[in-house]
C-alpha cells in the first residue's frame, strides 16, 4: 500500500494521497454493514473521479499520506481527513486517490453504533466547513466539491421528509401518492432492518 501511494510523490505538484478503505465482514454480516459497504463503494467512486481533477476533497484518516512540510498544526475540532486535504489542496497542490493503497476495517453491525459514528463525522465535518470556509471560497472548485459531496448529503433526511410531507398533502394525485407510498415502504424497510 505504501509503495502504491508514495509513487505519486515523484511529481512535486502532489501534496497528499489517500487510499481506499475496504470494509470487511464477519459471520454477523447484516443489513447495517451491507448498507455501509454500499455507501463506501459509492464514496470510493466519487474519490476516483475527484482524483482525476487532482482535487480529492476528503481522505481516509487511516490511509492519508501527505508531504510533511505541507501539514500544518491541526485543529482538534475538525476531522484531519478533511482538514489536511483541504489545506493542502487550497495551496494549489494535487490531492489524489490511490485505489491500490488499501486498508481494511470491520464495519459496524449495529445501527445505533453506525448512527453514532456518522453523527460524529457530520458534526466534525460541519465544524470543518465553518472553520475552513475562507479557504474554500478562494478555490471555487473545492467549494463546489464540499457543497455537492458533503453538505447536500447531510441534508438528505430533512429534504426527504419535506418531500414525503408534501406528497402526503397531495396524495389525491397519482405521482405524489406514488412518491409517498415508495417513501413509506423505504422508511419501513429501513426501520425493520435496524437491530
Amino acid at each position: 500500500s505504501m509503495r502504491n501511494a508514495v509513487k505519486h510523490f515523484r511529481d512535486p505538484r502532489v501534496g497528499a494521497v489517500a487510499g481506499e478503505l475496504i470494509l470487511m465482514h464477519g459471520e454477523d454480516w447484516n443489513a447495517v454493514d451491507r448498507g455501509v459497504g454500499v455507501y463506501w463503494r459509492y464514496e470510493n467512486r466519487i474519490k476516483q473521479l475527484e482524483s482525476r481533477l487532482g482535487s480529492l476533497l476528503v481522505g481516509g484518516g487511516s490511509l492519508l499520506i501527505a508531504r510533511r512540510d505541507l501539514v500544518q498544526t491541526l485543529d482538534p475540532r475538525i476531522a484531519n481527513d478533511l482538514e489536511i486535504p483541504m489545506r493542502i489542496g487550497s495551496r494549489g497542490f494535487y490531492v489524489l486517490y490511490e485505489s491500490e493503497c488499501r486498508g481494511f476495517e470491520k464495519a459496524h453491525t449495529h445501527a445505533w453504533e453506525e448512527l453514532g459514528r456518522t453523527s460524529r463525522i457530520v458534526a466534525r465535518g460541519f465544524r470543518g466547513f465553518l472553520v475552513l470556509l475562507p479557504l474554500m471560497i478562494r478555490n471555487p472548485m473545492r467549494f463546489w466539491q464540499f457543497i455537492s459531496h458533503k453538505l447536500l448529503r447531510w441534508f438528505t433526511l430533512p429534504f426527504s421528509v419535506g418531500v414525503m410531507v408534501g406528497a402526503w398533502g397531495l396524495s389525491n394525485e397519482v405521482i405524489p401518492r406514488a412518491i409517498f407510498t415508495i417513501g413509506s415502504i423505504g422508511l419501513l424497510a429501513t426501520l425493520a432492518g435496524m437491530p
